[in-house]
């Protein structure tokens, strides 16, 4: 990192690094603290079940502040984090990081097409066209790696079916995958990152639970007193999320996939980080700034940064429009997840790649 970039990102998490001694000073000093920090795989599970309760508070008492907010302080982060940890931090080969960055950006200007043209072509075909594309290049890719050619015919059916399902009924299946592509983080966390299952019982039982307990509409009494926020509302949210329930199902599945959404962010920026250490140890704010800037280089970091502040600006200005505007660009990652995890199944397995050989500035 160069001299000035590292001492302006430096200073800029110094504050939060003082929090955090703080925190873990108060932790330490006691037998529980000591327990649950001293080993990962329980300080990720209970780090994961205090952020499953917390968040399922949240969603409860303001959703409508959490569908607008979440998208706009944690996307553009959680993209980055998408990126550095399926593919620079992972033994991808080279012709994989080669379809990754085509289809990533097929995807993308598709999306921004259909921005500006959207009734120029079916959008939503040829972009379920290259979702199916993408999938297979990864999945030959990846079996091809492993010299395990044996596994491209059963992945092409696989993908050929998923083909005659998705491009016909693209609008729906756009549908299918933005609920989807939630739960999807916690497969990769669970088949990629996860070294025990058994470890994330806790979590993903409490997860499951809230997620009923969301459906049930138990909560819709005290959920509708903040069912409008920033421009945000419950009723148009699930006009799109959840078209053709009642009104009262409608919302409970919106309230279902924002504490769902909520733990997708989680997921990329809390659990799946702390799994790929190498040491049982946690790292401070400026060992991962530090860590981050090996990954993506200087120039890659400060484009990170730079967005995440345009979002956050954008938003000020319109919070609805620039909600709009980062969900539909970031399509690609979600697609990214699941081309990685047909990458992954194919081939040997995700690896992880030696420090030296992660700069890319």
């Amino acid at each position: 990192m160069s001299t000035l970039a590292a001492i302006t990102f430096e200073r800029a998490v110094g504050p939060l690094d003082v929090a955090r001694s703080r925190v873990m000073r108060v932790a330490l000093g006691t037998k529980l603290g000591v327990f649950v920090i001293a080993r990962r795989d329980r300080r990720v599970a209970a780090q994961a079940a205090v952020g499953v309760l917390v968040t399922f508070m949240l969603v409860v008492l303001a959703p409508a502040f959490m569908l607008a907010l979440a998208p706009i302080v944690f996307g553009v982060p959680h993209v980055a984090s998408d990126v550095r940890y399926l593919v620079l931090r992972r033994g991808v080969s080279r012709p994989a990081i080669a379809i990754t960055l085509t289809f990533a950006a097929l995807v993308t200007s598709m999306r921004g097409l259909d921005l500006a043209f959207p009734s120029a072509l079916p959008w939503a075909n040829v972009e379920m066209s290259l979702l199916c594309a993408w999938v297979a290049c990864a999945a030959i890719a990846g079996a091809s790696v492993a010299s395990r050619l044996d596994r491209i015919a059963p992945a092409l059916f696989v993908i050929a079916g998923l083909a005659f399902v998705a491009v016909p009924h693209a609008m729906a299946m756009r549908l299918v995958l933005a609920h989807a592509h939630n739960v999807i983080a916690i497969a990769v966390w669970l088949f990629v990152f996860r070294r025990s299952v058994r470890a994330a019982t806790l979590p993903l039982v409490l997860a499951g639970v809230a997620v009923i307990v969301l459906l049930s509409g138990v909560t819709l009494p005290v959920s509708m007193t903040h069912s409008h926020a920033l421009g945000m509302s419950l009723g148009d949210a699930a006009s799109w999320l959840a078209p053709g329930f009642s009104a009262r199902a409608g919302i409970a599945i919106v309230l279902s996939f924002a504490f769902l959404q909520s733990m997708h962010y989680a997921v990329w920026l809390g659990w799946i980080p702390q799994e790929d250490l190498r040491a049982e140890g946690t790292l401070s704010f400026k060992m991962s700034l530090r860590s981050m800037a090996r990954d993506f280089g200087t120039r890659g970091l400060v484009v990170v940064v730079a967005l995440s502040l345009l979002v956050v600006f954008g938003a000020c200005l319109s919070m609805v429009r620039t909600r709009e505007l980062y969900l539909s660009l970031a399509t690609f990652h979600g697609y990214l997840e699941i081309a990685m995890l047909a990458y992954f199944v194919c081939s040997a397995g995700p690896t992880r790649v030696p420090i030296e050989q992660r700069a890319i500035a």
